[in-house]
């Protein structure tokens, strides 16, 4: 297991099944809501013949590799803030990974607790659709994906947003006004209005969001609630670029802004869009963390799949350090960025270990686990299956 990386669709279907091996082997994929919902879609095209459904297979496969897991929801994170919760370890540098929904809080008989992860629901559901197996739930949620990114209008947006209002010429002028706006007193009651806008349409959960930061406690709740502020960051971010012309009005633009709302989740995000993405990440992400080009990406993962072929057809075990990437290459620096140290020889391949493997100490802990889970259902909830609405 690797630094933690997000990739968007474009990136996931270019990404070949050797070059997803090497991305496994050396990087632990977050995998998004969002990303779930985009190959959701594709279900439907292909049920009307737009689009081959063996393709809908490959990449519900490549969208949830061998070292991942699906993130939470950034609505279901940002109304725990909003409604008074806060995180325990908020993602930043040095610790940014998914934010994980369904982990149970389990006593261990030898003292201590461990938080368990039982499959999750939209990794079910992306098995499903790699065998061709699609429930009419799938396929009616399908459609109302779809429906619903058609009925999006950017162009209202950008009149709301206008370069009257708001005036930018450059990023790095937009990224100038979108940090004076964030810390402007007068205006935190009417970020938090647009912020609350985009996390529900449920008219009485937004009055009761709204009730509780009204007055002086306004202006406190980006300190309180770090994650939302930066979804209201990135989302001023992409309208007032949108109001100056910046980026387009092209519905899908509205959809690749989703994925920017995960930033904090992995130091590495990777993406094939050079317009949304390719102008807006580089204004959101901080520091420590990296925004990769899929075509970059992909050709760095080639480049080690075939080193690595070669070395496979050679004879003998080869050296546990040949078995890393050199330092020169794209995945070794990305990999030591966000880490701080290069990749580390792994176990020879031919290597069988002896006794009980970790693996498998680790395997009946989980069950253990799962097995008192499943006894106190009257303390443990489970998630619904996927979707839920």
């Amino acid at each position: 297991m690797g630094p933690s990386i997000i990739l968007d669709k474009s990136a996931v279907e270019s990404i070949g099944d050797r070059a997803l091996r090497v991305q496994s082997d050396h990087f632990y994929t977050v995998v998004t809501p969002i990303l779930v919902w985009e190959v959701c879609g594709d279900i439907e095209k292909a049920r009307l013949g737009r689009c081959d459904e063996t393709k809908v297979r490959a990449l519900a496969t490549k969208a949830h590799p061998f070292d991942s897991i699906v993130t939470m929801d950034w609505r279901k994170v940002c109304l725990g803030e909003l409604s008074g919760y806060r995180l325990d370890k908020y993602p930043s540098a040095g610790n940014r990974r998914a934010m994980v929904d369904g982990a149970h809080r389990v006593p261990m008989p030898s003292g201590g607790y461990v938080a368990p992860i039982d499959q999750q629901p939209e990794a079910d559901a992306l098995l499903r659709w790699q065998v061709g197996e699609w429930t009419p739930s799938d396929a009616e949620y399908a459609q109302a994906w779809r429906r619903l990114t058609k009925a999006i209008d950017l162009n209202t947006f950008k009149r709301r947003f206008g370069p009257a209002r708001q005036p930018a010429e450059t990023f790095d002028e937009l990224k100038s006004i979108v940090d004076k706006v964030l810390t402007d007193p007068s205006l935190q009651y009417f970020l938090l209005t647009l912020l609350v806008e985009e996390i529900t349409t449920d008219r009485e959960k937004q009055r009761q969001l709204l009730k509780r930061w009204t007055g002086v406690r306004a202006s406190t709740w980006q300190s309180q609630a770090r994650f939302s502020r930066h979804c209201i960051r990135t989302f001023l971010t992409f309208y007032l670029a949108l109001g100056s012309g910046l980026v387009g009005t092209r519905a899908t633009n509205r959809v690749d802004v989703e994925y920017l709302l995960y930033l904090p989740f992995a130091p590495i995000f990777i993406s094939g869009d050079e317009g949304t993405h390719g102008r807006l990440a580089p204004l959101l992400i901080e520091a420590d963390q990296q925004f990769v080009l899929a075509t970059d990406f992909r050709t760095a993962l080639e480049k080690e799949a075939d080193r690595l072929e070669a070395l496979r057809s050679s004879d003998g075990e080869p050296a546990p350090e040949l078995l890393v990437p050199p330092t020169s290459s794209l995945i070794c620096r990305m990999y030591e960025k966000a880490w701080g140290k290069p990749p580390q020889p792994r176990r020879a391949w031919r290597s069988k270990p002896t006794g009980e493997s970790s693996v498998g100490n680790i395997a009946k802990e989980f069950n253990r686990a799962m097995d008192y889970v499943k006894a106190h259902p009257e303390k443990y909830k489970q998630r619904p299956p996927w979707p839920h609405l």
